[in-house]
């Protein structure tokens, strides 16, 4: 039946290649580094003018997924992460709370690092903030003035869009209909409406630096292209973010790096689509957004990740409490069938291990899934497919306990590749508990399944004796102990709580 089904949703194949989508060629590709064992990888980091959202956590979530698969298929991952704390609206949040804009910032951006750490987001291998790097950022400007794709004009610095002709094949937009009714603003001093800033001229006395054009700072779109190119180099295999990011922050990117190197930017654009509440864009400046803090307070962190990985990345999420309800429930169930396969497990001496072969099945199919392009999805659905059959298999005698065993270590495993950490309980804290009732029994409380199983014999000798209270009692001292006891059909099965 497994075999059945992964071959009908994929086709199995052990020496599949692994395939990522390409925002910018909008197709799946053959996936492999550039260059040896060393995938170069830079995903837009955070602008830390408050806390850290739901829609922000879905994206890194996703790329700390794509980072550890490629660990664990052998790769070495060079991850870089910029942090943009010289910025508007970081500078406007600090002036309404009256606080140095770097000093906000570091707050925000040390609570955010908190968060991630708990999400289970592995740390990037560098995070680089904008105010670190003003000296290579005003290196990149230079050589694009040198090259003649910038400009100096009233102290700010623009990049003119009409001397790089691709422009716009990332986002797939004209540059002649951009034009209809782009307009310059007052204080600007674009040749061009299309036109960016990569250097702004500032009077600000806080996060403004010296420059060949004179006091100021940097524009958006400049950092990442100098960060990237300064620490990964001119080429870099995989760039992510969110769909937002598209335009027009990714196009200048692009512009911005190519037009300085003259080389090909990013071989690889991955983005993440849109997280929505009630069918609209949640972001900040909505005020429509709920905290990571706040999705944490409810949530324990793998069923926060598993949810978000049950919709392929590229797809849209709205959210709901309700579907984090749901996810939890399910979770949990899966852990409790996980508890109770490691004690079915020694309690059988079956020899049948044909679920060897369906788990091996299904395994096969979780990275074939992940293979092509990150389908955590369908990983899910082949993890889910594992937990069906060890379930199944609980109370059947027959059933070789090594399988069982086996088939359980494969899950929490392939959890572990997704950064879902599943933690299955030790006996310590148990035994403990359940010392007073052993003792009251002359049951040896040495080891958990020993005394567990003993404990129920006894009951099930008191219930035939018809001493119900006493037999009750045991039941209540498992219990309390966090011993869960189910009964089926004059069966009974236990598990740690």
């Amino acid at each position: 039946m497994g075999e059945l089904y992964l071959n009908n949703l994929y086709g199995i194949n052990n020496a599949v290649v692994m395939r990522i989508f390409d925002s910018f060629a909008a197709e799946e590709r053959e996936f492999a580094p550039a260059t040896g064992n060393e995938v170069l990888m830079y995903v837009c980091g955070l602008t830390p003018y408050d806390r850290m959202h739901v829609g922000h956590i879905r994206t890194y979530i996703f790329f700390d997924v794509v980072r550890r698969y490629l660990e664990h298929k052998g790769y070495t991952v060079n991850y870089l992460q910029n942090v943009t704390d010289v910025e508007d609206k970081v500078f406007n949040r600090a002036a309404e709370l009256g606080m140095h804009p770097l000093r906000l910032a570091e707050d925000n951006m040390r609570v955010a690092l908190s968060e991630m750490d708990r999400l289970g987001i592995k740390r990037p291998s560098r995070i680089e903030k904008v105010s670190d790097n003003i000296p290579a950022i005003i290196r990149l400007i230079q050589r694009l003035i040198e090259n003649g794709y910038a400009y100096e004009s009233g102290g700010d610095v623009y990049f003119s869009v009409e001397k790089f002709s691709a422009y716009g094949q990332l986002s797939r937009q004209d540059t002649s209909a951009l034009k209809v009714g782009a307009r310059i603003a007052p204080g600007e001093h674009k040749r061009n409406p299309l036109d960016f800033t990569l250097w702004k001229a500032s009077n600000e006395k806080e996060a403004v630096y010296d420059s060949p054009w004179g006091r100021g700072r940097p524009g958006w779109h400049i950092e990442c292209s100098a960060l990237a190119t300064t620490y990964l180099g001119e080429t870099i295999d995989i760039h992510g973010g969110g769909r937002d990011l598209v335009f027009p922050h990714h196009e200048n990117e692009i512009a911005q790096s190519e037009s300085a190197t003259g080389k090909k930017f990013v071989r690889f654009w991955m983005h993440t689509g849109y997280l929505t509440i009630n069918g609209e864009k949640m972001s900040k400046s909505l005020g429509n957004f709920i905290t990571a803090d706040e999705l944490l307070r409810k949530y324990d962190p793998p069923v926060i990740r598993w949810y978000l990985l049950t919709r392929h990345y590229r797809s849209p999420i709205d959210f709901s409490f309700e579907f984090f309800d749901e996810a939890k429930k399910h979770f949990d169930k899966m852990v409790a069938t996980l508890e109770t396969a490691r004690v079915a497990a020694l309690r059988t001496s079956g020899s049948d291990d044909a679920l060897d072969i369906e788990v091996q099945a299904y395994k096969d199919g979780f990275y074939t899934a992940m293979d092509r392009d990150f389908d955590t999805p369908n990983a899910l659905v082949c993890i889910n497919e594992i937990v069906r059959e060890i379930n199944k298999r609980i109370t059947d005698s027959g059933c070789s306990g090594q399988s069982l065993l086996n088939a359980v270590d494969t899950v929490v495993g392939l959890l572990g590749v997704l950064g879902i950490e599943v933690t299955l309980k030790g006996d310590e804290k148990y035994i403990k508990a359940l010392a007073p009732i052993c003792a009251k029994h002359s049951i040896k409380c040495e080891g958990l399944f020993e005394a567990v199983e003993s404990l129920l014999n006894a009951r099930d000798e008191l219930r035939r004796a018809k001493r119900y209270a006493e037999a009750d009692e045991v039941r209540e001292a498992l219990r309390s102990a966090g011993i869960i006891v189910e009964d089926f059909g004059g069966m009974s099965i236990w598990r740690r709580a």
